[in-house]
């Protein structure tokens, strides 16, 4: 029953019932009312006037869209599958528990708010990623392709390499042209292959020419110069992600000292008593808030890695390695077969080891009797991945770091607090409370 076309579209149909319901649900409705919407665009408490409720409208009709398509289209390998593919999209609606966590909620206003200062910083980087990217080409262009055969000592040019019925095969990170160029340089800007990115430039000798070992030493300057100030730039963004959060942190204690502020005018209690259970408090206070705003923030990885995941399943998860199909990165450890393992692969990306390997594996070209090549996959692959390093690597592992040196600059201002209050003791009582 669960492998007939028709289960699907049931499923989507309770999906869609579900927005549906969600849509409706308010407090304010009353029992008897005919009502039900309090109008799409127009109107105080409109439809739209939510972007929550614009996610589920949006996902409603990727759905409907998607049961349309597959109804009437006759051919599965159709560019219009990737509708099924944009349904996965739904994923998203678990991100609505965000509205009813206030502590997650700043992490996300901490998100958003970064994303004007950052986008400076995207400016600037994208004008040097493009400077070095045309560099590149110019440099690089048809120059990254190697023979590839039982023994090509003797092998000198690409007709050297065709003749002896060998494969003259183009590296998949090269510098062909400046989209290729861009995609080689993230590789590099995320530290993961860098290395043998700086060597393969190293060999290039021509066009059609196999690449000698250490040909130009020269050429080494490009990529130095190049990882130096992608340095500079992490830097930079990572300060800009501290910053950020931090006044989103201090603008919500402003908030709830507004909210919670207490009479004036109460009672002072023995302060030589309490310091020092006070020094005490303060510590743990803050051990507790950066576990929770941490705890918060890895929230926000688990609903990111479980949409992720569920797009790589849909993508990746026909994709073998075989004889004919060699993989760099993909294994029987490492693949997108399930949702558990896409997981795990998933975090292994997030560490930056290989990430670029597995990409690679995703780009290849489809070749005949492949059914787990998907022919769009060579440029969605490199979205997929490139969207989710620069989350899960710049973005919200910055937000960690952002959390605790809040959470430590509290502690500090704690610390500061009961140093003046002991300054305020009579002698006596400060060699007691010490």
């Amino acid at each position: 029953m669960v492998s007939h076309k028709l289960f699907d579209h049931g499923i989507l149909v309770f999906v869609i019932l579900s927005c549906i319901t969600i849509a409706m649900e308010r407090p304010g409705i009353d029992p008897k009312s005919t009502v039900l919407a309090l109008g799409l665009l127009i109107g105080k408490d409109n439809y739209c006037s939510s972007s929550w409720n614009i996610v589920d409208g949006f996902l409603v009709i990727l759905s409907i869209a998607d049961v349309i398509i597959s109804l009437t289209s006759a051919t599965e390998n159709s560019m219009l599958g990737m509708l099924k593919v944009l349904r996965l999209l739904r994923t998203l609606r678990p991100l609505r528990v965000i509205k009813r966590a206030p502590k997650l909620k700043l992490a996300v206003q901490a998100l958003m708010a970064s994303v004007k200062p950052i986008g400076n910083i995207v400016i600037i980087s994208c004008a040097f990623f493009i400077l070095f990217g045309i560099l590149g080409v110019q440099l690089f262009k048809g120059k990254f392709f190697y023979c590839e055969g039982q023994d090509t000592r003797n092998i000198t040019s690409k007709a050297d390499c065709l003749s002896a019925n060998y494969l003259w095969i183009r590296k998949p990170y090269n510098f062909d042209n400046l989209p290729q160029a861009l995609m080689s340089l993230f590789v590099m800007y995320s530290k993961d292959g860098w290395v043998t990115l700086m060597y393969d430039g190293l060999d290039a000798v021509g066009v059609d020419i196999q690449p000698v070992r250490n040909h130009n030493e020269w050429i080494l300057v490009f990529f130095i110069s190049f990882m130096v100030v992608s340095f500079l730039l992490l830097d930079m963004f990572i300060g800009v992600m501290v910053e950020t959060f931090q006044k989103c942190q201090q603008e919500q204690k402003r908030r709830d000292e507004v909210e919670n502020r207490l009479p004036e005018g109460e009672v002072l209690e023995d302060q030589s008593s309490t310091l020092k259970a006070k020094k005490v408090r303060v510590l743990l206070n803050t051990i507790i808030k950066t576990l929770s705003q941490v705890g918060n923030i890895c929230l926000l990885f688990t609903f990111f890695f479980f949409i992720y995941a569920a797009l790589g399943v849909e993508l990746f998860g026909n994709l073998e390695c075989t004889e004919d199909y060699p993989c760099l990165g993909l294994h029987r450890h490492v693949n997108f077969r399930h949702f558990l393992i896409a997981l795990l692969t998933l975090y292994q990306v997030c560490t930056g080891d290989n990430w670029s390997g597995i990409m690679k594996d995703t780009l290849r070209e489809c070749r005949p009797n492949d059914n787990g090549c998907l022919s769009y996959l060579s440029w969605v692959s490199p979205i997929y991945f490139s969207s989710f390093v620069v989350m899960a690597q710049f973005v919200l592992v910055n937000l960690v770091v952002a959390a605790i040196m809040q959470a430590l600059e509290d502690s500090n201002e704690g610390k500061d607090a009961l140093e003046a209050e002991s300054a305020l003791l009579s002698p006596g009582e400060r060699v007691k409370s010490s």
